[in-house]
């Protein structure tokens, strides 16, 4: 029907316009979710930051591997990558609103 070369294209076309969404409205997500880093003493920054960067690139990614299913059908590797990127955005979204101790985090990442 059509080619891998358009699906292609049109992959990357549709994840660049989704990464540049979520980065254009990051500070409205970050509000939104309430996921805004406060300067304090011990940090570096002098501004409120969003701590939003993740969800830019775990939407982008998941898009492209759902296209990747569509087109190609089920891969375990695929399947593999995309829920390893999915547990790491987790930990780290957790972490964001929690302030998880440094020990807690590298047991979830290990394991």
């Amino acid at each position: 029907m059509f080619s891998t070369e358009i699906i292609n294209y049109f992959t990357i076309a549709v994840a660049l316009t989704i990464f540049c969404l979520f980065n254009l409205n990051n500070n409205r997500i970050a509000n939104y979710f309430d996921l805004i880093d406060k300067p304090k003493d011990n940090k570096i920054h002098k501004h409120d930051t969003p701590l939003t960067a993740g969800f830019a690139v775990i939407f982008t990614l998941a898009f492209c591997h759902l296209i990747n299913l569509i087109v190609d059908g089920f891969n375990i590797e695929i399947l593999l990558i995309l829920l390893g990127f999915s547990t790491s955005f987790i930990i780290g979204l957790i972490d964001d609103k929690k302030n998880l101790n440094y020990k807690i985090k590298f047991i979830l990442f290990i394991t």
